[in-house]
Formats: structure tokens, C-alpha cells, sequence
């Protein structure tokens, strides 16, 4: 006879890190090799689309996420369900039972959460899970579309330098290295007109980690992990001025009303056409963010 379990768990709305109400519920159905997904949200007071919806789990004192989907907002509703290999979520190679909770983050001070357990979730440490094998998007002046590429000794070269950049007592831990590092080591491309005063190098989500710890937070700003969803790259920009740098991290997207309202929101004001100086509804670009 085959097992079957249920799960059945409360959503809340986090607030500057404070649990604020319920919004909703989960629904995880396992029965053999096979975990249905349900969840069921409302008045979340959220109207904005496509946010996505991660497991996570937890090692030691980080929390990875698996991406399960994006779920949209309709009059502060959301809806979303899925099936799952049990045994090796979303190609993950992680199980069912090594999940620890749901999380949807929608703001970079708001955040929808369900705790399996009694451990304090820290969306500080958390960090969205790279499915191995996952595609990887070349981007130049005039390539915007979806293209895979099989060049990965970039990010080779990174995933063998993050131990060293990561460690407290290690002196790659500081600033100016970790901004050295990440500009000569990433591939350079040119996703704007030659007289751009910027050099830029594509990044991948993950690499984000490879940024000074106080733009860690960016991994779970929601607008980014929209177009990064879309796009699969990111890109970090240069500039050398008399006394230090200037630096500038985009998102690929295209140029709607709607969309840069929502950029403005979570902090990408600007946006630059990779087609010309200006920039009209329908138009690919980049949505930029200065890094101090």
C-alpha cells in the first residue's frame, strides 16, 4: 500500500522582519514519488505580478531556496499550485523531507513565510538554490534574446574563489578586492552604444554573493529576481573616476509605464535602452541601481 502524507501550513506576512497576520495557507499533498503543491493567499494587500515562490531549506547558518514559480496578485489574491518529483524537487537533488518552509519575498522590507518548524527563518543568509546544468544567457549591444552558451570558465573560476571571499579573516574579504575580482574574472560585455563610459561584466544570481555583504539583500529584492527569472543574467557596470569607482548593477527588462513604477519601488530608478539614447514603451534595456 503506498504512504501518503499531508501537510497543511499557515502563511504570514512579514514586515520589516515582524510576523504581522495570516494571509493564506499551503497544501503539500506527498504520495510516493509524487508532491502536489497547493497555496492559497488573500488579502495580502499585494497587486504586483509574477512573484516568486521558493522552498527553502536550511544549512547550517544559510537558507537555500528552491524555485518552484511565480505566483500573481490579483486584488491581493494569489493562487498557486504545482507538482513535484518528490524524491528531487524542481531538479534540485533536495527531497521533500529536507524542506524547512515557503517563502515568498515581494519587497525588500515585506516577505509572505511558512516555518515548518520553531528555527527563526534569516532572510539576511538566504540565497536562491542553482540548479545544476541551468542555462546561461550571452548578452552583447545587440543580442537580446535567450540564447544558451557552454562558456562557463568564468563561473568556474568564481565558484573556486568563493570560499576564499567569503571567509572574515581572509583579505579577498575586503571591498575593493571583492569589486576587483568580480571585474576581472566575469565575462565583459557591451549592452550599451560604444561611448558608454562604463565597463560591464554579466553576472548570474548567484554571483551576487561575490558583492560586498551589504548588497547580499539584493538576492531577495523581488523586481530583480523577476528579470533574472526572465533574462537568466544580470550585469554589473564600472566607471573610473579621479579618486575611486562607480558602480551600477542592471536588470535586463523592457521599458513599460507600469514596469518602472515597480522599478522605482524596489530601487532600480533608472532605465537605458540598449538600442539607443531614449527610450519608448517596448524598448529591451536595463533597469540600473547606483552601488555606493
Amino acid at each position: 500500500m503506498s504512504e501518503f502524507h499531508r501537510i497543511v501550513t499557515y502563511l504570514y506576512l512579514y514586515e520589516n522582519n515582524e510576523k504581522t497576520r495570516n494571509v493564506g495557507y499551503a497544501k503539500i499533498e506527498n504520495k510516493d514519488t509524487q508532491c502536489r503543491v497547493e497555496i492559497h493567499m488573500k488579502n495580502t494587500g499585494f497587486i504586483a505580478k509574477d512573484i516568486p515562490v521558493y522552498f527553502y531549506l536550511q544549512n547550517a547558518d544559510t537558507f537555500s531556496g528552491i524555485l518552484l514559480g511565480l505566483v500573481t496578485f490579483a486584488h491581493g489574491t494569489g493562487e498557486f499550485k504545482k507538482v513535484l518529483d518528490s524524491n528531487n524537487l524542481v531538479d534540485s537533488g533536495y527531497p521533500i523531507s529536507s524542506i524547512k518552509g515557503i517563502f515568498l519575498p515581494f519587497s525588500e522590507k515585506e516577505m509572505i513565510l511558512s516555518q515548518w518548524d520553531d528555527d527563526t527563518f534569516q532572510r539576511a543568509a538566504f540565497l536562491p538554490l542553482e540548479v545544476p546544468d541551468s542555462p546561461k544567457t550571452p548578452i552583447s549591444d545587440t543580442d537580446t534574446n535567450t540564447d544558451t552558451n557552454t562558456d562557463t570558465d568564468a563561473d568556474l573560476q568564481a565558484a573556486e574563489a568563493a570560499p576564499a571571499l567569503s571567509s572574515e579573516t581572509s583579505p579577498s574579504n575586503t571591498p575593493s578586492l571583492r569589486w576587483d575580482f568580480i571585474m576581472e574574472n566575469f565575462s565583459p560585455v557591451t549592452p550599451f552604444s560604444p561611448e558608454d563610459t562604463f565597463d560591464w561584466v554579466q553576472l548570474e544570481l548567484k554571483d551576487l554573493r561575490l558583492l560586498p555583504n551589504s548588497y547580499w539583500h539584493l538576492g531577495n529584492n523581488s523586481f530583480l529576481l523577476h528579470g533574472f527569472f526572465n533574462y537568466h543574467h544580470l550585469i554589473l557596470g564600472r566607471k573610473e573616476n579621479a579618486s575611486s569607482h562607480q558602480y551600477i548593477l542592471g536588470i535586463p527588462g523592457v521599458f513599460q509605464n507600469p514596469e518602472r513604477v515597480m522599478a522605482t519601488i524596489f530601487g532600480f530608478p533608472e532605465f537605458r535602452s540598449t538600442s539607443q539614447n531614449t527610450h519608448k514603451p517596448g524598448q529591451f534595456g536595463y533597469w540600473l541601481r547606483p552601488l555606493d
